[in-house]
């Protein structure tokens, strides 16, 4: 009996090859993007320094504006402000 010859870009093995390079790539490009979308947005961390005094940190990555803060509310008006909530 004489096997059938098959073109080997038609076979399982490629297409399943070929699915995995494609989730990747979807994947790699979803993670760029969002990387880049969450690098124009505004970051608050909280900090504790040596003391234990905890105080916040905001950085504005757009206008490259920084703040500290004591306080909750500090911190409240000042995104408050330079945003115009």
């Amino acid at each position: 009996m004489q096997a059938q010859y098959q073109a080997p870009y038609t076979t399982p093995q490629f297409f399943s090859i070929l699915t995995r390079i494609f989730k990747w790539i979807s994947e790699f490009f979803y993670e760029v993007g969002t990387a880049m979308e969450d690098a124009s947005n505004l970051h608050v961390e909280r900090v504790t320094d040596e003391a234990g005094d905890r105080s916040s940190y905001a950085y504005d990555p757009r206008s490259s504006a920084t703040f500290y803060a004591v306080s909750e509310c500090e911190l409240t008006a000042w995104v408050e402000t330079h945003f115009s909530i």
